[in-house]
């Protein structure tokens, strides 16, 4: 397994963990919206995860602390990315 394959298996994991946790609750609010708006559950998974990896990112890179705030409005924008024009 190289190294973008275990950062996505990582990143997965922490996105089942929190939906399956119900920790924070945010996360399984987004994952059930997305199921009933039409998504598979492993579309719902891979939109919810990028953004925990864009949170993951932000908490590595930049050295600040997990913002539940700021990635709640991230969840609360999908399908759309809060990065794109959309």
């Amino acid at each position: 397994m190289n190294k973008d394959d275990q950062v996505r298996e990582f990143v997965m994991e922490i996105t089942n963990n929190q939906i399956n946790d119900n920790n924070p609750p945010i996360t399984r609010q987004t994952f059930k919206r997305l199921v009933t708006d039409g998504f598979s559950e492993e579309d719902a998974k891979g939109l919810i995860s990028q953004i925990v990896w864009a949170e993951v990112y932000v908490v590595i890179k930049e050295k600040r602390v997990f913002d539940l705030e700021r990635f709640s409005a991230a969840l609360n924008y999908l399908p759309n990315m809060p990065w794109s024009d959309e």
